[in-house]
């Protein structure tokens, strides 16, 4: 029962990190094909009046002058593929998932051949399940950037509404004013 207690603690300890900080908003990376062929690649920041405007990963240099933003008419966008920057929440579900699995797998494995000591039983648990919530956060750093979304325009009258309406929730204008905030 002792190295349940301590097991549980161990886990609740090392995934606490993950309760105590406040969501930051989602920012995304967006690559843009272009009609001509061209792409652009950036930080999406606002959707509006028909036109896409970027941050831009990698400053253009025109004439002497630096460009960091870049706007884009919808209506040579040929596709935009998304993918979310922010890797934190699939850090913590890798590190969570480790930590409960290490100290489970520690406390089974204890129970098969007993320790002579309590306090060994709860280090060698702890240790476990700290070993195993680095590697699941690792692995959660690995995987949490393969999510990508596809957005291509429909072959309609409406392609720069529909491009619009479907872009929007990825922007940062978006994200720091959401439309439909909860009270």
């Amino acid at each position: 029962m002792i190295r349940l207690v301590s097991s549980f603690l161990v886990s609740v300890l090392l995934s606490s990190f993950a309760v105590a900080q406040r969501p930051a908003p989602l920012t995304y990376q967006a690559i843009v094909y272009l009609t001509d062929g061209g792409r652009v690649r950036g930080t999406p920041d606002e959707v509006i009046n028909g036109s896409l405007t970027f941050v831009l990963s990698d400053p253009l240099y025109f004439r002497g002058t630096r460009l960091n933003s870049y706007i884009v008419p919808l209506e040579q966008v040929q596709r935009v593929v998304i993918r979310r920057i922010d890797k934190r929440r699939s850090i913590r579900a890798g590190a969570l998932i480790g930590t409960a699995l290490g100290g489970y797998l520690a406390y089974q494995s204890s129970r098969k051949s007993a320790f002579r000591s309590p306090v060994m039983a709860g280090f060698s648990i702890a240790l476990s399940a700290a070993t195993l919530g680095a590697s699941g956060a690792f692995l959660g750093s690995v995987l949490g950037g393969a999510t990508r979304q596809q957005i291509r325009p429909p072959d309609t009258d409406d392609r720069v509404l529909s491009l619009e309406r479907q872009l929007r929730p990825f922007t940062r204008a978006y994200a720091e004013d959401p439309p439909f905030r909860e009270q």
